[in-house]
């Protein structure tokens, strides 16, 4: 999913975009979870509700986390970014998809808000999709969906 995302790189902005001719923040991070065979919501306070929210430490970020920033409105979620580790994020604004540090104090500043769509701690498993919140301390072993690889294949 995170190489789908990096080749998009460059792509221009089109607001409602979904495909590679343009994208919008929320189109990038549909596309690229719907190439892995993962449905996500259309639309960024949707995208905010799906999977499981997750600490807003960047030391705990994993790649595919959906982050969640404020760019417009002080504690309102504005604009969406896909996280690809090492501290960057991958977002598409204005001037087309591109890669943004976590290092830059303004998304220090502008982040509220972080999703967990795709666990993967289990045996076998690519990862465990969890489309629905589960308790605080519940394992993803109760996660609905797993994606296993294909073995022997």
């Amino acid at each position: 999913m995170i190489e789908i995302a990096f080749d998009a790189t460059g792509t221009p902005h089109k607001w409602g975009g979904t495909g590679t001719n343009g994208f919008d923040c929320t189109g990038l991070i549909q596309f690229a979870y719907d190439r892995v065979g993962i449905s996500l919501p259309r639309v960024s306070t949707a995208q905010m509700r799906a999977g499981g929210p997750i600490s807003l430490n960047p030391d705990l970020f994993r790649a595919g986390d959906i982050l969640g920033l404020s760019t417009t409105e002080p504690d309102k979620t504005s604009h969406l970014g896909l996280y690809v580790g090492d501290g960057e994020f991958i977002r598409s604004n204005s001037s087309g998809v591109r890669i943004s540090s976590m290092q830059n104090v303004y998304w220090q500043d502008h982040i509220k808000a972080a999703r967990r769509i795709v666990y993967s701690t289990l045996p076998g498993a690519v990862g465990a999709v969890r489309t629905g919140s589960l308790p605080p301390g519940d394992s993803c072993d109760s996660a609905i969906g797993l994606l296993f690889t294909a073995q022997g294949a």
